[in-house]
């Protein structure tokens, strides 16, 4: 399932800004965070333990947390601010796409295109 793919480029950068994002979390993020990707405890420690994060974790942290999509995943060291056109543009870059232009509804909009090569 294509939806659970690696996106992180350097998982050693992705699982430190998952730390330091999750520990500066309020109770309600994280649990935000948890009701909508519909995680277990143990989902996010895999998380930190690889540094693998897929599209769903990326979006909604990225959304929830107010960080760039391209600072979870490693491709930029600047944290920056969520924005709903920089995480549509991190996801068709990475082969996904958005059907609707309501973002409260992510991940559940999100859909894979085969727009490159795995």
């Amino acid at each position: 399932m294509h939806y659970r793919k690696n996106l992180s480029v350097d998982s050693g950068l992705t699982k430190a800004r998952l730390r330091v994002l999750m520990l500066s979390a309020t109770p309600q993020q994280k649990n935000d965070i948890a009701a909508t990707l519909k995680l277990t405890d143990s989902s996010i420690e895999y998380a930190y333990a690889t540094g693998e994060i897929n599209v769903f974790v990326t979006s909604l942290i990225s959304r929830t947390l107010n960080c760039s999509p391209y600072y979870l995943t490693g491709e930029t060291n600047v944290p920056g601010e969520y924005s709903k056109e920089e995480l549509d543009s991190f996801l068709t870059d990475n082969g996904f796409f958005v059907d609707a232009d309501d973002e409260s509804t992510y991940p559940d909009n999100v859909t894979w295109l085969p727009l490159k090569p795995e």
